[in-house]
């Protein structure tokens, strides 16, 4: 129960060091626990905050009209692409990539749930500081499956 004591895997994690090469990964958040998936959804959502939106959008056109004057009629423009259409790409993007993720994890889902082993002890409970599903007999012949494993690959 909570991966203590006897039920600890023997896993423990050693913290990570902070190198020239991943100090911006580790400055937004992203661990050695993400999947190749998050780290492409968590560097996109900085690129666009931080490169697309400060830099380029806010900090770009600053300079560009300190050294020439933007005509009033571009105002227009400028806020109808950085107001409107560029966040209903990134709306239609991000919407897309969350649905076929869900399907993929639905069907997963419903994959794993056909070939699951009730356990009648396994609801929670605890006695003498064990869990009741621990102490019901494995059956005899218990096949191993396939189903059993994570959609990504695991880390080495």
């Amino acid at each position: 129960m909570l991966h203590r004591g006897k039920y600890c895997d023997g896993e423990t994690r050693k913290p990570s060091v902070w190198t020239g090469k991943n100090l911006y990964g580790k400055l937004i958040g992203i661990t050695d626990d993400y999947t190749r998936g998050d780290k492409i959804i968590a560097w996109l959502s900085f690129s666009y905050t931080i490169v697309f939106r400060f830099l380029l959008a806010f900090c770009g056109v600053i300079v560009w009209n300190l050294v020439s004057p933007w005509p009033a009629q571009w105002w227009s423009h400028y806020f109808l692409v950085i107001s409107l259409m560029v966040p209903c790409v990134v709306a239609a993007v991000s919407t897309v990539w969350s649905m076929v993720d869900g399907v993929v994890d639905l069907c997963r889902l419903f994959r794993d749930l056909a070939v699951r082993r009730d356990k009648p002890l396994g609801d929670g409970r605890v006695e003498g500081h064990v869990s009741l599903a621990d102490l019901e007999p494995a059956p005899k012949n218990e096949e191993k499956n396939d189903h059993d494993r994570s959609f990504y690959p695991k880390r080495k």
